[in-house]
């Protein structure tokens, strides 16, 4: 986050421009003026929000918009407003900005408008704003300069806010925003750049601005504006009914990801990020020269409205908007409406925090059960994205804890809130089950619930979902869980192989009773500080679980998982059928990933290794490049390089990428195939015999006792069989036994050759 400074003066222009429509051309100074946009590389937050935009942005009338999201018709107070021109109270502001719009001290000739919109307004209408010290703040021309000419090499601010009153002491953060407003400036001097003759010098804006103010005194009032009469209370009711039918209509596909509009996108996103759960939703406005632009963001769409609303045409309509702005409540503005209240902190014996908010520590929740968790110290938040899965997890006290009730939940919690598709089962649902069935190492959930559907909401009227169940309606859900510990770095060669093995049996568990866990990650693996004789691990996390279908997989979906650990068929980045083979992978991965050697830093040689592709991975086909290269290899230290204390786990680890070369046999390129293990093909026989025989007397599905079974003849008999084929491969009769890859490698057999490598 990038501290904004509060300028310390927000005074009118010292001059008095006149109008002369043989106005001399501007002459930039080359070293003041804009660069070129093609001439520096954008920042990648921009490129990021550009994608972003192209996937979910629509543009929706502003009607629509305003009596939406605003809860007013656009035009409500249009007819009174107009006086606000006419009566002289704001021409000075709209006339500075006018002339200087395309300069850097276009911000604070916005500001000075707004707030002056806003102060006349109230006293014009006679209505009192619900956050009555809302204000208007431009960043300095200097700033706005420097940002300027610095073109794509940073990311732009916003260049006017919406703030608190009380933040106006000195800095402010993304949090303390109300409404991010960003201008479009192709000149990066100011005012005070001109010189003599910048008086002498205006814009197009400018000359609109006199001829429009000419009109205004010419032609009689009621002439003079055509929207006056919308304000009727007949009229109302009808924009209200059109904006109503509208909502059920599919949205215009029509998408603006410019220069501007990723800008805008941005602000919102640090707005959203940095207030860390505590707001639902952003807006933002964009103004370029006369036209206004209004966004709404939130998670599962982004809506914008036409470019071409002119605030000199309609100034009216233009101040009844400001004036809908600043009349939002809290809960209007995003505020999180789950929280009954908040407290103050314990360290701090002030008042409460105050909307907006940059955490919600201090809320307090209550659940369906009649809990009531006080929010602590956030733990973890995700920021990245504007629409989708947004997850916050922060630490948590029982505030009206029970006895006898309550015993059995711990102190120390943590609660956890995550927008995700209405669609998709809950989390706890998965876990509720997993421990019903008795699978160790899963979570505890206490409380649970969902709160509210976004697409419900009074702001969630307008159609924003997509038209592919990928991109739907999101629920806000929440669910506190016991506090534990991250398992980073906690892994020793003691542990090694016992953790990798309870982690493949609790998945293997899993998918027994039908779910796949999806998410196999170093993040997704914790420790339970309950159980002080040894790490006691926490398979965590199960916002991406889903349920397999008879055949022991799941349906069609996108891929799904952290994107260093997928396995590879899940970094092709096709829609797929998930199933245990691929949660095995992940587990596979995370168990390479533990033992490699990663260091600090790569040479610019060192960039061209499969390691550096996969540690510094940005995108799915770094992961399946390292994967190919992995399974085209004959050892694992050919492609990675294993830390010393790992180093005896080696033929390990080559066994078990043996095993998903075989799975993965029909997916990888030629040249990753050809490679063999005798040891892995001898084992795999085995077992295929072994789930062969046993299918044959109990049918498909083999039962706990079965699984040990078969683990405890893989025991007594692995190194037989690992001696036997290397005997084999001398008279090469692997050759002629025909492996059959995929069919023959499913679920359970891949199941226990994983087991049996880490038994034997």
């Amino acid at each position: 986050m990038r501290p904004r400074t509060v300028p310390s003066s927000t005074s009118l222009l010292l001059y008095t421009p006149t109008f002369s429509m043989d106005s001399k051309a501007m002459v930039l100074d080359p070293q003041l003026e804009a660069p070129d946009p093609t001439l520096s590389p954008r920042p990648r937050v921009l490129e990021d929000m550009e994608i972003e935009l192209d996937r979910y942005a629509r543009e929706i009338p502003l009607d629509t918009f305003v009596q939406a999201f605003l809860g007013v018709a656009s035009d409500k107070w249009a007819a009174p407003l107009e006086q606000l021109l006419g009566d002289g109270l704001v021409e000075p502001e709209l006339r500075d900005y006018c002339f200087l719009a395309h300069m850097s001290d276009a911000p604070e000739r916005v500001a000075d408008l707004l707030n002056a919109i806003k102060k006349h307004a109230a006293r014009l209408l006679h209505v009192a704003y619900p956050i009555e010290d809302l204000c208007f703040v431009g960043q300095d021309p200097p700033d706005v300069r420097e940002q300027l000419l610095n073109g794509g090499t940073v990311a732009r601010t916003a260049d006017v806010d919406a703030i608190r009153r009380s933040d106006c002491g000195g800095t402010y953060g993304s949090e303390d925003v109300l409404l991010p407003i960003q201008i479009e400036m192709t000149d990066a001097r100011t005012y005070d750049d001109l010189g003599e003759d910048g008086a002498d010098l205006c814009s197009a804006l400018y000359d609109k601005f006199i001829m429009c103010m000419y009109s205004r005194t010419s032609v009689p009032p009621e002439s003079r504006s055509p929207i006056s009469s919308a304000a009727t209370a007949e009229m109302e009711n009808a924009l209200a009914c059109e904006a109503e039918t509208a909502d059920f209509a599919a949205p215009l596909a029509v998408t603006d990801t410019s220069p501007m509009a990723q800008l805008i996108a941005k602000q919102a996103r640090d707005v959203l990020a940095y207030s860390r759960g505590s707001r639902q939703h952003a807006f933002g406005m964009v103004l370029r020269g006369e036209h206004m632009q209004l966004w709404y963001f939130n998670p599962i769409g982004i809506v914008h409205t036409p470019q071409e609303f002119s605030i000199l045409d309609d100034f009216g309509t233009f101040a009844s908007i400001v004036v809908a702005f600043c009349s939002l409540t809290e809960r209007q503005w995003g505020h999180l409406e789950i929280v009954q209240s908040y407290i103050p902190d314990s360290d701090s014996p002030a008042t409460v925090p105050r909307f907006p908010r940059p955490s919600l520590t201090g809320a307090l929740i209550k659940f369906d059960d009649d809990r009531t968790y006080c929010v602590e110290d956030r733990i973890h938040s995700e920021p990245a994205a504007i629409v989708g899965r947004r997850t916050y997890v922060y630490n948590t006290v029982l505030r009206n804890r029970r006895e006898a009730v309550d015993d059995h939940i711990p102190e120390n919690l943590v609660i956890k809130l995550s927008y995700v598709p209405c669609w998709s089962e809950p989390e706890w649902s998965f876990i509720l089950d997993a421990n019903r069935a008795g699978i160790q190492h899963m979570p505890e959930v206490f409380s649970w619930g969902e709160f509210f559907r976004v697409s419900e909401r009074g702001q969630g009227r307008v159609l924003l979902l997509q038209r592919d169940v990928l991109f739907s309606d999101r629920a806000l859900r929440v669910a506190v869980f016991p506090e534990y510990e991250p398992f980073l770095g906690m892994i020793t060669p003691k542990d090694y192989v016992r953790v990798i093995r309870e982690l493949a049996i609790s998945l293997y568990g899993l998918h027994k009773i039908g779910i796949l866990h999806r998410d196999v990650s170093e993040n997704n693996i914790m420790v339970d500080p309950r159980h002080a004789d040894q790490p006691w691990l926490v398979l965590n996390d199960f916002d991406l679980a889903i349920r397999v279908q008879p055949d022991g997989m799941a349906p069609w979906t996108a891929f799904a998982g952290t994107r260093h650990f997928l396995s590879y068929r899940a970094s092709l980045q096709k829609p797929m059928r998930h199933s245990l083979r691929d949660d095995l992978e992940a587990l596979f991965t995370l168990a390479l990933w533990w033992a490699t050697d990663v260091p600090h830093s790569f040479t610019e040689e060192e960039l061209a290794t499969p390691l550096a592709w996969w540690v510094l991975a940005k995108g799915e086909p770094e992961v399946r490049a390292f994967k190919e290269a992995l399974y085209a290899s004959a050892r694992v230290t050919d492609t990675v390089p294993l830390a010393a204390d790992f180093e005896p786990f080696a033929p390990l680890l080559d066994l078990l990428v043996a095993l998903f070369r075989e799975v993965n046999r029909r997916l990888l390129p030629p040249s990753a195939v050809v490679v063999r293990n005798a040891s892995l093909d001898a084992l795999l026989i085995q077992v295929q015999r072994l789930a062969a025989a046993i299918r044959c007397i109990h049918g498909p599905y083999l039962s706990d006792s079965q699984t040990r079974f078969l683990c405890q003849q893989f025991i007594e008999t692995f190194r037989r069989a690992i001696a036997s084929a290397a005997q084999s491969c001398g008279r090469g009769i692997l050759s002629r036994l025909q492996i059959r890859p995929v069919e023959i490698v499913d679920d359970d057999v891949l199941a226990f050759t994983f087991l049996a490598t880490l038994l034997a």
